[in-house]
C-alpha cells in the first residue's frame, strides 16, 4: 500500500503532466509571426510547391511553344530554299 504522501506526489504529477499537455496544445495552436497557424502555414507550404510546380510546367509549355516555332520557320525556309 502506497503512503499519503506517495499518493499525493502521484496526483501532483498527474497534474503537472495534464497542464504540459494543454501549454503544448496551446503552443500547436499559437499564431506565428505571420499570423499564421502551424497548419495554415503547411498550406502555405503547399501552395508554394504547387506554384512552383506549375511554373515549371510553364516553362516547359513555353520551350516546346518555342521548339515548333523554330521548327516551323526552318521547315518553311527550307521549302523555300528548295523551291
Amino acid at each position: 500500500m502506497t503512503s499519503a504522501g506517495e499518493m499525493i506526489r502521484q496526483m501532483k504529477g498527474a497534474l503537472i503532466i495534464e497542464k504540459l499537455h494543454q501549454i503544448q496544445q496551446l503552443l500547436l495552436k499559437k499564431k506565428t509571426c505571420l499570423g499564421q497557424t502551424n497548419e495554415e502555414k503547411l498550406d502555405v507550404t503547399k501552395r508554394k510547391e504547387l506554384r512552383q510546380e506549375k511554373s515549371i510546367h510553364h516553362q516547359t509549355a513555353k520551350y516546346f511553344q518555342e521548339y515548333i516555332e523554330r521548327n516551323t520557320r526552318y521547315t518553311q525556309n527550307k521549302e523555300i530554299l528548295d523551291d
